[in-house]
């Protein structure tokens, strides 16, 4: 019954999410998910067709449905090795800024496309044969079984490798979403956690499965435990189903926890850390004096960009390099330039001690902030 409730609600929901209208890559490609999922439980329905003790599910299994449940003793719809590059990439799209899936991805792919013909070229041999006897040699001839046996084992390693690769990117997010927002978790992490969880124990329950099929010798329909992992994928698959197309209308998807909207803000975060540092190379270490300085040392000299100092200086400070060089120069000229009879100065020393290279420059960047000359700005504050 649990099996039956699980891949019933799962290949509704699957449906709903793949004809969404919403725009989100991730939601079509959960549909897929739950869809093979399904697909890859669903044989059990038709190869163990034994009494449930519940009519319902007796009816659909036994003689009353005209249902050759032989035709799917090698039917090719449980191959479990498309899961572990769709779960990463569900995972990248909800967590990874711009990550779109490429051709290059399908790569990722091929191995379970290569079992997949396989699989198709063993069920087309075996589809005439009436008996299983039959069936079976004609599987046993081509390696089926230990052939299977390889493809679990492939799956078991794939998904690690998969699964790994995942944890990492979750990570990363759990990290970005902190320093952002200062949560530990939030509702994306949340989901995403879980369904890495569920797919670590199905992981785990294929390869116990993979090795009772070595020490036993039978396949998997043939040992109880088999069963175990159809009814953990029915329970997952559920879980999948329920909750994602649950969360549609969540903050799975909503702009706050969007990689998008957090990339944004780690920017300026980093836009900030820039500028203080910027500030503090002026106010401390008051490289305006230096004549020669130039936007590509200081830009050296804080470890960004030419371009990302002009773009943080025109943001934050909204003047250019030039300006607010000068800002500060012309500040420290005007102070000296009240002091200029005690200090025994002349207004050319003050221009070069407050950075100027020359009077003539000194003289333009004055105005142009001031709005008079030196002399004129000695006058009026006299």
């Amino acid at each position: 019954m649990l099996f039956m409730i699980g891949v019933t609600q799962g290949m509704i929901t699957s449906t709903l999410l793949l004809l969404s209208k919403e725009k989100n890559k991730s939601i079509r490609v959960l549909g897929i998910i739950i869809a093979l999922y399904c697909m890859f439980s669903i044989k059990m329905v038709f190869i163990n067709s034994t009494s449930t003790d519940v009519p319902f599910i007796d009816f659909l299994m036994n003689e009353n449905v005209s249902i050759d449940m032989e035709l799917f003793r090698y039917f090719p719809i449980e191959n479990s090795l498309f899961f572990p590059p769709l779960i990463a990439y569900y995972v990248s799209l909800l967590l990874k800024k711009d990550f779109m899936i490429k051709l290059k991805h399908l790569l990722h792919f091929l191995p379970g496309i290569t079992f997949f013909i396989y699989d198709s070229v063993i069920y087309v041999l075996t589809y005439d044969l009436q008996s299983v006897y039959e069936k079976n040699a004609i599987a046993d001839e081509y390696l089926y079984y230990n052939i299977h046996i390889f493809e679990n084992f492939f799956m078991v390693i794939s998904s690690c490798w998969y699964l790994y690769y995942s944890y990492n990117i979750l990570r990363e997010y759990k990290l970005l979403i902190y320093e952002i927002c200062h949560e530990r978790k939030s509702p994306v992490y949340l989901w995403v956690r879980n369904i890495l969880l569920g797919v670590s124990g199905l992981t785990v329950i294929m390869f116990i499965n993979m090795v009772l099929e070595l020490r036993s010798g039978s396949s998997a329909e043939d040992l109880v435990f088999g069963r175990i992992v159809y009814l953990y994928i029915a329970v997952f698959v559920y879980y999948l189903g329920f909750w994602g197309y649950k969360k549609m209308d969540s903050n799975i998807y909503n702009e706050k926890y969007s990689m998008e909207s957090i990339s944004k803000k780690h920017k300026m975060i980093g836009l900030d850390l820039i500028e203080e540092k910027i500030l503090y190379k002026f106010e401390f270490d008051k490289i305006y004096l230096d004549p020669n300085i130039s936007i590509s040392q200081l830009s050296k000299s804080l470890g960004v960009s030419n371009e990302k100092l002009s773009f943080v200086i025109n943001k934050k400070f909204n003047v250019n390099f030039r300006d607010l060089l000068n800002s500060y120069r012309i500040k420290l000229a005007k102070e000296k330039l009240l002091k200029i009879e005690s200090s025994h100065q002349t207004i050319l020393s003050i221009s070069y001690d407050s950075g100027f290279n020359s009077q003539a420059s000194f003289y333009r960047a004055f105005k142009k902030f001031e709005g008079v000359s030196p002399k004129n700005y000695i006058s009026l504050n006299q």
